[in-house]
């Protein structure tokens, strides 16, 4: 058998082993722990694997830059109140707390009632302010002489370097549903025009005025919202990108000793009220189940009937009752008190006379200017009556062929009547006589239809003239003027009934026009240039010229009667010019 001992001799193992286990003794000296290790190996663990984190890079810190801040404010200089003429009148008319307020552009409710009223851009947002003034007590017609509105500061903490703020005038169809309206109709709302002159960091501080002035072209626009609406609304914008640049105004408190509210201030001549009387109480239940009929069935052809026109209102006939003579001896006067004591001791203390009951003095009707020493004030009678009942009225025959007109200022006028070519000015002591003649111009020669202006269908802040049928009630009224924009107002018929001459303000200025009704053109005839107002036409007897009244060599101040050619030419004035004179009427009907 070969093996390892037949091939090596027994001295050669020997020194090799001996040789194994002194290095196997020097390993175990040295490296104890290696030799532990190798003797009892540990158990093994499961450690989980680490990911590897990137190490942070240095980054500089960046230096500290102070925020913008907005130029120092400068001081404001108050505008000079105008001159009011003498028959003007003053309205300082304060903002409506319930319904002024500022809306954000990443909000859908209105901060309405809020005593800040911010404008400007803010952390991302957009914020605008809504004024909104009741005009209700300025009659439609009223000559707006001057207007501004006035806002005070309440805060400029975050007001940038930039920007500028704009108030805006917004139209009559706003104004109508104010409070109805969302957040994005005020946003979207196109404004009618920019009021006063835009504002600029410098001229915006805490308790510091701003005003904003309407101009004389912005005045009609004004009076346009006014007449359609009873209300004025404006919007306040600010800067909407860019740097933050927010400011806010003061609205004023619930309480008118906390704040400053905004403030309207108006100089107008005003006009008056066309007062109806309230339709009658039925007298019997039948009597109210007809007039029930009657409106449904004219509302299920032509829907709801159209409103009265602002200007007019509603009142209770006027009663003239004869005053009781003065008893004629001291025994009627114990009969009478005797009768007063039995009525107390029975039913009561005598129920006082009705608000619109007035006792009427006998007067002729028209009395001449020169027995007037000064002039007086009547009790008025009743005004404008509906188209039937006015039509019917009798006319005096002394009138016939005169020009009747409104005189005075205009919130209490008197009626006046004068011969056509302007003399022989005389007082009217009857009103009903005036609204009787001013009726009956707006009636066609044949009494068949009836003129008024009322809103546009479709387009309700736009007055237009309609004809109605006054022999078909149910009968739906034809628009006959086809106004882009404006109001028109006071038509009448021509003698012979083929044309209508009316007041429109569609080219800037109220001027007269006239309709062909055969080929419904219109045709302007006045034209102003350095007034502004030509209203209330009435043609003559025989068609070739017509009455009516202008502000020629007033501007604005007050109007007075004049007279011009049918075309619009050889215009001259009428009367004395003393006072202000409108709304003239040529008498040529007598009833």
């Amino acid at each position: 058998m070969n093996s390892f001992f037949d091939r090596t001799s027994f001295p050669i193992v020997g020194l090799w082993t001996l040789a194994i286990l002194v290095g196997l003794a020097i390993v175990w000296a040295i490296a104890p722990g290696v030799g532990a290790a190798i003797a009892n190996p540990p158990t093994p663990t499961l450690t989980p694997k680490a990911t590897a984190t990137p190490r942070a890079t240095w980054t500089a810190m960046p230096t500290w830059t102070s925020l913008p801040l907005p130029p120092a404010p400068i001081a404001s200089t108050p505008m000079a109140s105008p001159t009011r003429a003498a028959n003007a009148k003053a309205f300082d008319l304060i903002a409506d707390f319930k319904r002024s307020g500022w809306i954000a552009s990443n909000e859908t409710n209105i901060h309405w009632g809020d005593r800040n009223l911010h404008s400007g851009f803010f952390k991302t947002q957009t914020f605008q302010s809504l004024l909104y003034f009741d005009v209700s007590e300025i009659v439609p017609g009223s000559k707006i002489l001057y207007a501004a509105v006035e806002l005070q500061g309440l805060n400029r903490n975050n007001l940038g370097p930039t920007g500028s703020w704009t108030l805006h005038l917004l139209s009559a169809d706003v104004a109508n549903n104010w409070t109805k309206r969302l957040n994005q109709d005020f946003r979207e709302a196109t404004p009618i025009t920019d009021i006063g002159r835009t504002l600029k960091p410098e001229d915006l501080a805490a308790d510091q005025t701003n005003q904003f002035a309407f101009s004389p072209a912005q005045l009609t626009q004004l009076q346009q919202v006014i007449d359609n609406s009873g209300g004025v609304g404006l919007r306040l914008d600010g800067p909407t990108k860019g740097s933050d640049s927010l400011f806010t105004w003061d609205a004023g408190d619930r309480d008118p000793k906390i704040g400053v509210h905004p403030v309207l201030h108006l100089v107008v001549i005003p006009d008056q009220f066309i007062y109806v009387t309230q339709t009658p109480t039925p007298q019997n239940v039948m009597t109210a189940a007809a007039m029930v009929g009657t409106a449904t069935e004219f509302a299920q052809r032509y829907g709801t009937a159209t409103p009265f026109p602002r200007k007019y209102a509603t009142t209770f006939p006027q009663m003239p009752v004869t005053p009781q003579p003065t008893p004629a001896n001291v025994e009627t006067v114990n009969a009478q008190a005797i009768y007063a004591t039995a009525v107390a001791m029975t039913t009561g203390t005598f129920t006082p006379t009705p608000l619109h009951w007035v006792t009427t003095t006998p007067l002729p009707p028209v009395i001449p200017a020169q027995m007037l020493t000064l002039t007086p004030t009547f009790t008025p009678t009743p005004t404008a009556l509906p188209p039937a009942q006015s039509a019917s009225r009798k006319i005096p025959e002394s009138l016939y062929n005169q020009i009747v007109f409104r005189r005075g200022p205009r919130w209490n006028p008197t009626i006046w009547v004068m011969d056509a070519d302007g003399k022989n000015l005389g007082l009217v002591t009857d009103r009903a006589i005036y609204d009787t003649v001013v009726t009956r111009d707006a009636i066609s020669p044949d009494g068949n239809f009836y003129l008024y202006n009322s809103a546009d269908y479709n387009h309700p802040e736009i007055l237009q003239i309609f004809r109605s049928d006054l022999r078909q009630p149910l009968l739906a009224p034809t628009m006959l003027t086809a106004l882009r924009s404006g109001i028109t107002f006071a038509p009448v018929w021509s003698p012979d009934g083929s044309k209508v001459a009316y007041t429109s303000n569609e080219s800037g200025k109220q001027e007269i026009w006239i309709l062909d009704l055969k080929t419904r053109i219109p045709r302007q005839i006045t034209f102003s240039t350095d007034w502004f107002w030509n209203q209330f036409p009435s043609w003559s007897l025989d068609g070739r010229q017509m009455v009516f009244a202008s502000d020629r060599g007033h501007a604005g101040s007050f109007t007075e009667i004049w007279l011009m050619n049918a075309d619009g030419s050889n215009a001259q004035k009428l009367g004395d010019g003393e006072l202000d004179s409108w709304s003239p009427v040529w008498v040529k009907w007598k009833q």
